[in-house]
Formats: C-alpha cells, sequence, structure tokens
C-alpha cells in the first residue's frame, strides 16, 4: 500500500458539495434541534455549506454568534451540534496542527458524555465516528478504529440511508486495519465503502484510486493474488480518466500511480517466479518513485529487484540494489524496507563467504525486526487499552445515567412532598376558613336575632307606650270619678351575643480498574501466582489467543501453550474443565 496515500489522507476530510445558498443562523438553530431520523443529512449541508465557501471570517463570526445564542439556550443537543461543527471546520483546515486536533479530540469525548442522558443513538452514531476521526489524526489508530467500528454497529444498526458519508467511515476502518495487519477485514470494509459509495452522485477520482490501493495490496496480503491483480488493474484504469478540476497535478500523479501499480503488479508476477515479466515493472516503480521524490516506496521496490538478481545468481547485482535499498529506506526511516534490504544483505554475504559483512547486515536485520515487532506488541496493548478506555467509558456513562435517575427520583419525591404539604396547607387553611366563616354567619346570625329582638322589643315598647296613653286618656275621662292611681309593667331588652515493564504497570492498573476483583479471584486459586502467570491469566481474561498472547508477551505460541499448561497444573484444574472458561469465570 502506497506511503503517499498516508501522507495524503492527512490533508483532506472529504464532503459533499452543497448547494451554493448561504445559511443564516436561524437556519443552524433549526436544523440542530432536529432529533427524528433525517437529523444526520440534515446537520450534514450546514459543514457542506461553509466548506463549500472556505470563509473563515464567516466561520469564526457565526460560531461566536452561536456561542452566545446557545449559551442562552441551554440546550445539550445545540451544544453538542456546536462541538462537532467546530471540530470538522478544524479537521478541514487545521488538519496539521496537533494541537487543535487534540483539543477538539478532547471536547468530543465530552460530547459523548453530554449526549448520553439524550438516549439518541443516531446522534451518538455521529459522534463516535468523528470521535474515531480525530482519534486517527492524532494519531491512535486503535481507539480510532475501535470507536469507528461502534459507530458503524449503530449506523448499520438505524440504517444506512441515513448516514449520507458513512462510506467514509467504512474507509478509515478499511485503512485502519489494514495498517494493524488484520488483511481479511480490511477487504470486507473496503468492499463495503466500495458499495456505499454507489450511492453517491459524484466521488472523486482520487478517492476510488485510494481505496482500490487498499484492497489491492489486503489482498495480496493474504494471498489472492488475482484479486490483488483486479484492482491494481483497476487503478491503472482510473489513472487514464481525465480529472478537469486538477489539471495541474495530472502528469505527475499519473506518472507516481501508473509507477507504483507496475510494482504491485511486479511483486504478483515475482511470486509466480515470472522473473522477466516482474523486472521490468519493478524497474518503472523505482524511476517513478524518484521522479516523485519518494526514496522510500522506491527502496521497497528495489527490494525486490534485488531479490529477483539474487534468483538468478547475479550477485553483484543484488549487492549493488540491496545496498541502495538499504542506504534510502535508512535515510526515510523505512523499517520495513530497512528490515528487507538487511535480510538480503546478510544472505548475500554469507554466499561470499564473507563472515563479518553478513553478522553486521544480520543484527540490522535483528534489531529492526525487533522494533518492528515491538510496535505491533505496543499496538496490541493500545487495543487492548483502548478497548478498557471504552469500556470504562461506558460504565462512567451508565453510572452518571443511573445517578441521573436516583437525582431525578430524588426530586420527585421532593416535589411530592411539597406538593403534598400544599394540599395539607391547603386543607387547613379551607377549613380555618370555613370555620371564620361559620363562625362569622354565626355572628351575623346573633346580630340578626339581636336586631330582630330589638325590633321586636322597640314594637312592644311602641305598644306599650300606645295603651299608656289610652290609659291615661281614661284616666282623664275619669280623674273626676277615681281617685286612684293605675300601675304598670316594665318591658324587659335582651342583648345578643447519579511490553515493557512500564507498559505493563499501566496495563495492569487499568486492568485492575475494568476487574477489581480478578487478581484477588485469581490469587485464592493459585496461591504461589508468578508474575508471568498473572501476565497470562490477564491476556486470557481479555480473550486473547495464543497468537495475540505471544505477541503481547514477545514470546512464541508454544511458550504460550507451555505456559497455560503449568497454569492448568498451578490450580489443579480438573480434565475435563476449560482453562479459559474458568479464568474468564473469575470476577
Amino acid at each position: 500500500m502506497s506511503r503517499t496515500l498516508f501522507i495524503f489522507l492527512l490533508l483532506i476530510f472529504p464532503f459533499f458539495q452543497a448547494h451554493a445558498q448561504t445559511l443564516q443562523l436561524s437556519d443552524y438553530l433549526k436544523i440542530w434541534s432536529i432529533n427524528d431520523i433525517g437529523q444526520t443529512e440534515k446537520a450534514a449541508t450546514l459543514f457542506d455549506d461553509l466548506s463549500l465557501h472556505k470563509d473563515s471570517a464567516r466561520y469564526f463570526n457565526l460560531v461566536r454568534e452561536l456561542d452566545k445564542q446557545i449559551s442562552v439556550e441551554q440546550s445539550p443537543r445545540l451544544f453538542i451540534r456546536l462541538i462537532m461543527y467546530k471540530a470538522l471546520w478544524s479537521m478541514e483546515t487545521q488538519a496539521d496542527q496537533k494541537d487543535a486536533i487534540r483539543r477538539h479530540h478532547q471536547q468530543t469525548l465530552e460530547a459523548i458524555r453530554l449526549a448520553w442522558p439524550l438516549k439518541d443513538k443516531q446522534l451518538n452514531a455521529e459522534l463516535y465516528a468523528l470521535f474515531g476521526e480525530l482519534s486517527l489524526r492524532l494519531p491512535d489508530l486503535e481507539q480510532s478504529l475501535l470507536y469507528n467500528l461502534r459507530s458503524l454497529d449503530m449506523q448499520e444498526q438505524i440504517g444506512q440511508q441515513y448516514f449520507p458519508k458513512i462510506c467514509w467511515t467504512y474507509f478509515s476502518v478499511a485503512r485502519s486495519l489494514y495498517l494493524t495487519r488484520d488483511y481479511a477485514q480490511s477487504v470486507k470494509y473496503g468492499l463495503k465503502c466500495i458499495d456505499a459509495l454507489k450511492k453517491l452522485p459524484e466521488v472523486s477520482r482520487y478517492d476510488r484510486i485510494f481505496l482500490a490501493d487498499i484492497i489491492g495490496s489486503a489482498y495480496n496480503k493474504t494471498g489472492k493474488k488475482d484479486s490483488a491483480a483486479w484492482y491494481y488493474q483497476e487503478i491503472k484504469r482510473l489513472i487514464a480518466e481525465q480529472d478537469p478540476a486538477h489539471p495541474e497535478t495530472l502528469p505527475r500523479w499519473n506518472s507516481l500511480w501508473m509507477g507504483l501499480t507496475d510494482g504491485y503488479l511486479g511483486r504478483i508476477e515475482t511470486g509466480k517466479q515470472k522473473f522477466a515479466t516482474a523486472a521490468p515493472l519493478l524497474q518503472h516503480a523505482v524511476q517513478a518513485s524518484l521522479n516523485y521524490g519518494d526514496t522510500a516506496n522506491a527502496a521497497c521496490f528495489l527490494n525486490d529487484l534485488a531479490g529477483i538478481s539474487y534468483q538468478q545468481k547475479n550477485f553483484p547485482n543484488a549487492l549493488a540494489q540491496w545496498r541502495q535499498a538499504f542506504n534510502w529506506s535508512t535515510r526515510t526511516h523505512e523499517k520495513q524496507a530497512i528490515a528487507d534490504a538487511a535480510q538480503g544483505l546478510s544472505q548475500l554475504f554469507r554466499d561470499l563467504q564473507q563472515p563479518d559483512s553478513s553478522y553486521y547486515y544480520f543484527g540490522q536485520f535483528h534489531l529492526v525486526n525487533d522494533s518492528l515487532a515491538a510496535l505491533i506488541n505496543r499496538s496490541q496493548l493500545n487495543a487492548a487499552r483502548a478497548k478498557l478506555d471504552y469500556e470504562q467509558l461506558q460504565e462512567s456513562l451508565e453510572k452518571a445515567e443511573s445517578d441521573m435517575q436516583s437525582e431525578r427520583g430524588m426530586k420527585k419525591l421532593l416535589v411530592a412532598a411539597i406538593a403534598m404539604l400544599v394540599i395539607i396547607a391547603a386543607f387547613s387553611w379551607y377549613r380555618i376558613s370555613t370555620w371564620h366563616k361559620r363562625r362569622a354567619a354565626l355572628h351575623q346570625k346573633k346580630i340578626r336575632q339581636v336586631q330582630q329582638k330589638e325590633a321586636e322589643a322597640r314594637t312592644k315598647l311602641e305598644q306599650f307606650k300606645s295603651r299608656i296613653n289610652e290609659k291615661n286618656e281614661e284616666i282623664e275621662a275619669l280623674q273626676h270619678q277615681i281617685s286612684q292611681s293605675v300601675q304598670t309593667n316594665p318591658v324587659e331588652l335582651f342583648p345578643s351575643v447519579l511490553l515493557t515493564e512500564e507498559d505493563w504497570v499501566n496495563f495492569k492498573n487499568d486492568f485492575i480498574k475494568a476487574y477489581p476483583g480478578f487478581f484477588p479471584g485469581l490469587r485464592e486459586t493459585v496461591k504461589d501466582l508468578t508474575p508471568a502467570q498473572e501476565r497470562l491469566a490477564a491476556l486470557i481474561k481479555l480473550n486473547f489467543d495464543n497468537a495475540q498472547a505471544a505477541a503481547c508477551l514477545g514470546i512464541s505460541k508454544d511458550s504460550v501453550s507451555r505456559g497455560k499448561r503449568r497454569l492448568r497444573q498451578s490450580m489443579n484444574l480438573a480434565t475435563d474443565i476449560n482453562l479459559e472458561e474458568f479464568i474468564s469465570s473469575i470476577k
């Protein structure tokens, strides 16, 4: 796979071409508030609009206004979309600024935490894909691969048709799998990318060339030479197409890629022992790479030519070619090319009976080869660490959700208690009010009774006075006849009332965080547990097979098998008990 591809991918991140209409602040807030199945495609149009114009001044003005508005609205969804928008712009315009990428990488992780309570799988799928792309640019290959795969699982569950840029996630996964030497899976996701690209209205010729390069190289690594050759021929067909958008780059790019694909095809012919066919193809690849200034690829193809010369017993040519490849690859730090050249020189000098030179290059070969093995081991450990980090993130998100649910429960309980107090207070107020009303009514009744009695008394008094007047008249009439006085009766009135030792130490610390009870449980089974047995048991717990465990521990698969047998003996396991299942059961 071309080294040029890796360099070029750091400088680009493909997006759709959008309409030329300039969107307003209100459009952003409206589209970012959408939470239905069409949210991904609609949100993509916003960045496509800005990407199309590449107006930095407009971008910063827009972000400033969005920050103000979203801080007022306090909407988690709007805040998350703004974080994603800023990260996409940074990848588009600041791909070579690691500090900026690292800052957006951390902010996107916080956005993942913030999005968890929303329970929006589609939004999470977008965030995971963005976090995977940012991880790739740090670069953190293992973390990128993990999050991109999680994102693809979500996107495929929801429906690929709702994710217009799913093809680029497939592309990143295919490339990452190739770099981690999982060539069969790289082919699988590369082919998925091809299917997804068919649904796009327009795809750059260069994107199709890079994808064919990945798939062809992965097929070659898995030994499927005919499939690899087909994709290399597809690259040549694509190169023959014209690209009016980049006329100034066509001659150099065409020359480089024609040379690279000839080199790939030459390797396939070399594997078939067709040296006469392979040599001219490889020579073209070397010259095309040199014309482009790419001595790294030139060294790789020159190693292949040296191998042909060696097979044909043309030792002077093989010596000159391997020496030149060794020098070029040493200057460019292309470790695999250094190892191949050193191994070839060591074998050649041994055949020429020059033991000192043979020993020197043998040492160089093992020095570089050990370095490559250490990189592979570190990659395996990083993958395990990325998995642990992801599981810890999921655990922390679930705990945060549980805490939030508990907090919501407490709030509901508090609201219920307040409501109950309000009801009690209202009921008490009602009773007191009713009592006062009744008392007032009774008081009014008594007043009316008093008034009535007073009126009655006044009536009686008037009647009494009237009778008195009548009597007085009678007395005056009879006064001359009667000499005695008349007695009267009084009237009464009534008143009212939620690989190195350092590597192992770091790995063990992360492992203990994820499985705190594993080592204590293991020591209960094995009293005299050795450090080697402890490491092997931890890798078995993580479901590492013998090959993976051997790569991590820097030993052979047979040594791993012997280690497992000794571990089984130390545990005194019965023959019908599976060691892996037993260790996996230790919590």
